[in-house]
């Protein structure tokens, strides 16, 4: 174990290193990084279009990425477009999937308990179907 430790100390090229494009925002203590195969969409000076691509290799010297089908200089992209879920999204997410559940076992045990086993109304369907068609577009 010793010696592992001495040679990644005498040979420091031996230790992996990982290469990150850090975006920081002015008077903001978040950042986003973005990793070598991260998939960023943005936007080239003096263009409307975006574009879509993997980040193959990062280059901090010469400031340019390598991406699927080009090297892009970072002072030419103006714009980025995130895709990351935000928390307040998941959050309501959450609550239509809890609002559908409690729907479903509400309304079964409604019908099965209260009612002598009636058959399932079409409300005890159509509504958790909804929810779930409103998440999935969402």
């Amino acid at each position: 174990m010793r010696i592992v430790l001495l040679l990644l100390c005498l040979f420091p090229v031996l230790l992996p290193a990982q290469k990150v494009l850090q975006l920081e925002k002015y008077g903001k203590a978040k950042t986003t990084k973005f990793y070598i195969g991260d998939e960023i969409t943005y936007q080239l000076a003096g263009d409307d279009y975006w574009y879509t691509a993997a980040i193959n290799d990062i280059n901090p010297e010469n400031n340019y990425l390598l991406l699927n089908d080009r090297f892009v200089s970072l002072e030419k992209i103006v714009a980025l477009k995130s895709f990351k879920s935000r928390q307040w999204s998941k959050a309501i997410g959450q609550q239509f999937n809890r609002f559908a559940a409690g729907w479903v076992v509400f309304g079964l045990a409604d019908r099965f308990i209260f009612d002598g086993a009636r058959e399932a109304s079409w409300p005890l369907i159509i509504i958790p179907a909804g929810v779930a068609v409103v998440i999935a577009w969402a």
